[in-house]
């Protein structure tokens, strides 16, 4: 039996393709501020302040449109557009992270922690295998600690004698 194939709009386009990020939005704002303030784009499927256990507004939104057209519209017309009361800057519109986006951006938070606590030698006390590390993830070291510019004192130097010595090298660096 042969039955054809149904799609509901929603299919063709990812949701997260429609789906908006708004950042220094102002904490008087509700969904339905928010809501009246996106309407003029298109249809809104979701709209959603974000709170914290207290219940107040982070000053931040995410607003999902039916079709990719009306988000990109919203961002064209509304990012930067204007300073909401209470925030320090424009208002910011753009596309949500993708999960895949969220988890690249953890990670070079991470990493990003890793080479200030190396720069500033909590991690020399630890030993080179963090720095090893940090160096097989592709990442270059700051120069203050990779023993070619300052700060890096003997760290850098016992670095570079470490891989020196696996490299079948000796250690007459």
């Amino acid at each position: 039996m042969h039955h054809p194939i149904q799609m509901k709009p929603a299919d063709t386009e990812n949701r997260l393709d429609r789906k908006l990020f708004l950042g220094m939005l102002s904490k008087r704002y509700s969904e339905q501020d928010v809501r009246m303030m996106f309407a003029q784009f298109g249809t809104i499927e979701d709209c959603s302040v974000l709170r914290d256990s207290n219940g107040q507004s982070k000053g931040c939104a995410f607003v999902t449109f039916s079709t990719r057209s009306s988000a990109i519209a919203a961002i064209k017309k509304l990012h930067h557009s204007v300073t909401m009361e209470g925030c320090s800057m424009p208002l910011v519109v753009k596309f949500a992270d993708t999960p895949k986006e969220k988890d690249q951006k953890k990670m070079q938070q991470h990493t990003q922690n890793l080479w200030n606590a190396a720069s500033t030698n909590t991690l020399a006390s630890l030993g080179p295998h963090y720095l090893s590390i940090l160096q097989n993830m592709g990442h270059s070291p700051p120069s203050s600690i990779s023993g070619n510019g300052g700060g890096g004192g003997n760290y850098g130097n016992s670095h570079h004698l470490s891989n020196n010595q696996h490299m079948g090298g000796g250690g007459n660096a």
